[in-house]
């Protein structure tokens, strides 16, 4: 697989955007043929070095599954005084390269920023908005509005724009790496910083996920998950009324501060930027004598205990490292694997357990490591991504 490929957004008789005699294709294809020559080292190829009209087909035709980036350029319209950066819903990468990128833009022009993701709900499930996003596979696909045309028509240094997204490019693949994936007979697991970590609601098998890197999440109820989900300071579920039980909750913080508590619920959620619950492995937080009692104290069906395939999210306060887990065994055999892997703080074991079973799944790399539980394989619902 080649490394990257730059898209000029539109082209012939797809004009773009146009304000003020500049037609947005022309700004694109300036941008992406220097890029190409800022970005030799990386030997990318262009989707078109002409003014040629594209139809989508031929357009995803060149790139999917054929590189690891596209970098898609454009300049938008009608969006606000911004910048723009917009990633797959299924990537963390893409949100990093993202970032990177608007972020060398906004120190030339000063201008906010806005990164982000775009998800639409498909017969098939729920997938991205975009089809640059949606049909490029593999392909890390970022869209980048390098800037508001109908705003910004006096600042089109084209130099400045393509030397910008160059160096984020840069950058972001000078601090890219595989992850360090560690395996044992009783264990497979990644380290990760805690603010990597991104929530993604799915309905898939993991077979078919495009992201590199994820875990099983949320234990769900058919597409719908059943407990406390918080992300970027809002409460995307909230515990049903049914659902009675103190359960273990991580909480991430915008600071970086990684908490594990048992509550129903959280009443004040400002300057969270994670919040997820499964079963807390710290089963004395709630009185109890064992993993079984304390599943079932926090209102648990019994076979959440059982032998099988499992994940986890542990933290190590030393190290200050996210520990995602997953194993073959009980609850307890979890919560013993996440001492052992330096998950305590104040003495007491510090993570949760997840989902399992047929719901069971991690991928590391692009490779799938686990998926299910003796051939029985569902739809995932939710994931972890990092």
């Amino acid at each position: 697989m080649k490394t990257l490929i730059i898209d000029a957004g539109h082209g012939g008789s797809d004009k773009g955007c146009n304000f003020y005699g500049y037609e947005e294709k022309d700004l694109n294809l300036i941008v992406a043929k220097r890029l190409q020559v800022l970005l030799k080292d990386y030997s990318p190829d262009i989707t078109r070095s002409t003014d040629r009209t594209l139809t989508n087909d031929e357009r995803v035709g060149m790139i999917k599954d054929q590189y690891e980036y596209c970098l898609s350029i454009h300049f938008n319209a009608n969006a606000g005084d911004r910048i723009e950066g917009i990633h797959s819903i299924f990537s963390a990468k893409g949100k990093l390269l993202a970032e990177n990128i608007t972020s060398c833009l906004k120190g030339i022009f000063d201008l906010p920023v806005r990164v982000f993701s775009r998800s639409h709900e498909y017969s098939t499930g729920k997938g991205d908005y975009y089809f640059m996003h949606r049909r490029t596979g593999s392909t890390c696909t970022v869209i980048v509005e390098c800037l508001p045309l109908d705003t910004q028509y006096r600042n089109l240094y084209m130099e400045q724009i393509a030397v910008a997204v160059a160096n984020g490019f840069k950058a972001y693949m000078g601090n890219q790496k595989q992850e360090d994936m560690q395996s044992s007979d009783t264990v497979h697991y990644v380290e990760v910083d805690p603010l990597r970590l991104e929530s993604v609601k799915v309905s898939d098998y993991a077979k078919n996920l495009p992201c590199p890197n994820f875990t099983s999440g949320m234990f769900s109820l058919k597409d719908h998950l059943i407990h406390l989900l918080v992300v970027d300071g809002e409460k995307i579920y909230k515990p049903r009324l049914w659902d009675y039980g103190q359960k273990g909750t991580m909480v991430i913080h915008n600071s970086g501060l990684v908490q594990v508590n048992s509550v129903r619920d959280l009443a004040n959620v400002n300057g969270v930027k994670l919040a997820f619950q499964g079963f807390n492995l710290d089963y004395e937080k709630n009185g109890s004598r064992s993993m079984e009692e304390s599943i079932l104290k926090e209102g648990w069906l019994s076979d959440v205990y059982r032998n099988t395939n499992r994940g986890g999210i542990g933290y190590n306060p030393e190290k200050n490292k996210l520990v995602l887990a997953h194993i073959k065994g009980t609850a307890e055999d979890l919560r013993k694997e996440m001492r052992k892997l330096g998950c305590i703080m104040n003495g007491n074991t510090c993570g949760i357990g997840l989902d399992a079973g047929s719901m069971d799944a991690f991928k590391v790399n692009g490779k799938l490591i686990t998926a299910g539980e003796n051939g029985r394989v569902n739809k995932l619902e939710h994931i972890f991504i990092f």
